[in-house]
């Protein structure tokens, strides 16, 4: 019995080396109040960075392969973030090293979410570029059809009601023409 409390007491002695409680005096430690504010910017950013994620990921647009020239930096630097955030929450993050470290990974992965943003952006003005010709010929192919009925029914040749399809109309005809 005594013999398992020592190896109990000498394990807990072994793992205690790795600690903040047994920190070389030498080493430079952050402030709790300095090292809070970061874990909160680096949480909100964070949050910033999975709404993006969860609002593009909603849109009623289907996906298409070049998409993932911006989904997958969006995602790794979310990951990054999140490295960070669970690094900057360990206690040993008052040591000054691993703290800058936390910091590093943070803004390495800041940047990428926000390249991987900009290429959302990008890959959304292309689709709406390329989108919006097609809409615009739906909408006058519609337009037409829907003349030619009523010339064929022998009523008046009024445009429909809004000269433009509804965005559920243009999302439906635009998925029929594949794209």
């Amino acid at each position: 019995m005594n013999s398992i409390l020592e190896n109990l007491v000498s394990t807990e002695r072994a793992t205690k080396g790795s600690r903040l409680d047994e920190h070389d005096p030498k080493e430079e430690l952050i402030e709790t109040i300095f090292r809070n504010g970061t874990i909160t910017a680096v949480g909100i950013l964070l949050a910033f960075s999975l709404g993006f994620l969860t609002h593009w990921a909603a849109n009623p647009l289907p996906w298409q392969l070049y998409d993932l020239f911006a989904v997958v930096p969006i995602l790794l630097g979310i990951a990054l973030q999140m490295r960070a955030l669970s690094m900057l929450l360990d206690m040993s993050s008052l040591r000054r090293p691993i703290y800058e470290r936390a910091n590093r990974i943070f803004m390495v992965g800041l940047i990428q979410t926000a390249c991987g943003v900009g290429m959302a952006i990008l890959v959304d003005l292309f689709g709406i570029s390329v989108g919006g010709t097609a809409a615009r010929r739906l909408t006058t192919s519609h337009t037409a059809a829907h003349r030619s009925k009523r010339r064929q029914a022998g009523e008046p040749c009024a445009p429909p009601s809004g000269a433009f399809l509804s965005s559920n109309e243009r999302t439906s005809a635009l998925e029929r023409l594949g794209g």
